[in-house]
C-alpha cells in the first residue's frame, strides 16, 4: 500500500510517461469518439477523461456535446 505522498510520485511520473502519447491526432480521435459514444454510456466521465488529457498537454477542450 503507497502512502499518500509515494502515490502522489508515482501519479507524477505515470503522467510524465503519458504526456507525449497526447498528440494532437489523438485529442481529435478522442473528441470524435466523446462525441460519438454520447449518452449510451455515462457522458459526464468521459466529459472529465477527455478534459483530463487535455489538461494533462496544457490545452483548452472542446465542447463534447454528444452528436446524438
Amino acid at each position: 500500500m503507497l502512502t499518500d505522498e509515494e502515490y502522489k510520485k508515482e501519479e507524477v511520473r505515470l503522467e510524465k510517461l503519458l504526456m507525449p502519447k497526447i498528440t494532437d491526432e489523438f485529442l481529435k480521435t478522442l473528441v470524435e469518439a466523446a462525441k460519438t459514444y454520447g449518452w449510451n454510456g455515462d457522458h459526464i466521465e468521459t466529459d472529465r477523461f477527455v478534459n483530463y488529457c487535455f489538461f494533462l498537454v496544457g490545452e483548452e477542450c472542446p465542447d463534447l456535446e454528444p452528436y446524438l
